[in-house]
């Protein structure tokens, strides 16, 4: 066999290597992101290799969600030009390489249902993993802590640590949303059903464990939405749930960009918890003061945004003019919708919104068979309005793999029924 006989027949050899690369990247996800970033790397050149190139400008034109994905990372890369901070705004656009990269690898790399339903699996056991880590680590420390206080601290602190608390609660949500939609679909054995009940139960005892308040919210609406789609509580219950979260989210954003109103809303709060002996920079206190400065931060700018290297610096300065001295400066706008905004601006939100929204529109008609992937949606739509998931390595590539999975894949069955029974 010539050199040119065994390069050609290396893309069917390296083939099978593409789809167990990217089971071990949705494996690694929760539980390590250095490796799951070299991952992404292996993943990307096996796709280079032995990925469908035929008709693949005839499937972009017919895929909106990967040219959307494309188009809010150019929108940063465009962001650098009018960046004052050159190199912030250069690291955020390579932290967003995601936005490209996976994407184009579902793109390349065909799955049918059973290579999605693996990948998911992988997912699930990879949290289970991670948990099961991070409990053990809890536990060593409590029984080897000579501090009455060791408990509460790392709970609070460190028990999701290499993860942000939201972040992982996160993760947990659409693990959840996987095992519970493999629990309601049925055709699952004794043993299986009381294994994935246990996961389920330990997913949520987790969550709560986090601490974190909007991932304990978040996850009890998956929970609820796969519930009431798996047993047909029909659309209209559907929209009036979401429509009531949208309405609650709209008047709760409005209320705090309204700046004048705000600072007076701010005042009560920090003179009432002055008297439940809180201190004036609890969360939920700062979360509502950041908010109020995004108008100043914007003002002129509503268009296109600062550029994605100066919002911390801009929003530090509000900080001072409005007298929040005790806001880090190192804190951004702890929203998505509004981090995006600042970032890129009003047409940098539009795009993300049509990210968010289309697959959900698309998708709604069908939505027992597509329950779990509009349950990421949702999961995302609602973790964005309390913290900035695109702005961090672990956020980024958990959205853009497994919106990538869901929506921009392709292969036999697409678009992606990954988490139902092959």
């Amino acid at each position: 066999m010539t050199l040119r006989d065994r390069l050609a027949g290396l893309p069917s050899t390296l083939r099978p290597f593409a789809h167990y690369a990217l089971v071990l990247l949705a494996f690694f996800i929760p539980i390590h992101v250095r490796t799951s970033i070299n991952l992404i790397a292996v993943v990307l050149a096996l796709a280079l290799i032995v990925g469908n190139w035929q008709g693949l400008g005839q499937r972009l034109r017919c895929n909106w969600p990967v040219l959307a994905m494309w188009a809010f990372w150019l929108m940063h890369v465009i962001g650098i030009a009018y960046s004052s901070d050159v190199s912030k705004a250069l690291t955020d656009v390579v932290q967003k390489l995601s936005f490209m990269v996976m994407p184009l690898i579902f793109m390349l790399i065909e799955l049918d249902e059973r290579k999605r339903y693996n990948i998911c699996s992988a997912f699930l056991l990879g949290s289970l993993v991670s948990m099961l880590i991070m409990l053990g680590r809890a536990s060593w420390r409590v029984l080897t802590a000579s501090d009455g206080d060791m408990l509460s601290h790392f709970i609070y602190c460190e028990l999701t640590q290499p993860f942000h608390p939201t972040f992982f609660a996160m993760y947990l949500a659409l693990a959840l949303a996987i095992a519970l939609q493999r629990l309601y679909d049925g055709g699952l054995g004794e043993k299986w059903r009381v294994a994935y009940t246990l996961l389920a139960l330990l997913l949520l005892v987790f969550c709560y464990l986090t601490t974190s308040r909007a991932g304990i919210f978040v996850m009890l609406v998956a929970l609820i939405f796969i519930t009431m789609v798996r047993f047909k509580y029909g659309r209209s219950a559907l929209i009036a749930m979401g429509g009531a979260g949208m309405l609650v989210g709209i008047v709760a954003l409005v209320g705090v960009m309204q700046t004048g109103s705000t600072d007076s809303a701010v005042a009560g709060i920090l003179h009432r918890n002055s008297l439940r002996g809180y201190t004036s920079d609890t969360q939920h206190d700062a979360r509502l003061q950041i908010w109020s400065t995004v108008p100043m931060v914007l003002k002129g700018h509503w268009l296109l945004g600062i550029g994605p290297g100066d919002s911390n610096r801009e929003l530090a300065e509000v900080y001072t003019q409005r007298g929040f001295k005790h806001l880090n400066w190192k804190l951004n706008a702890h929203n998505q919708y509004l981090q995006t905004s600042i970032n890129i601006g009003l047409a940098g939100l539009a795009l993300l919104v049509i990210i968010l929204a289309y697959p959900f529109v698309l998708r709604f008609g069908q939505m027992a068979r597509h329950a779990v992937p509009l349950a990421f949606i949702a999961i995302m739509v609602l973790h964005f309005m309390f913290d900035t998931m695109l702005e961090f390595v672990q956020g980024i590539m958990f959205f853009a793999f497994f919106y990538s999975l869901f929506f921009c894949s392709t292969g036999p069955s697409a678009p992606s029924t990954a988490c139902s029974q092959p």
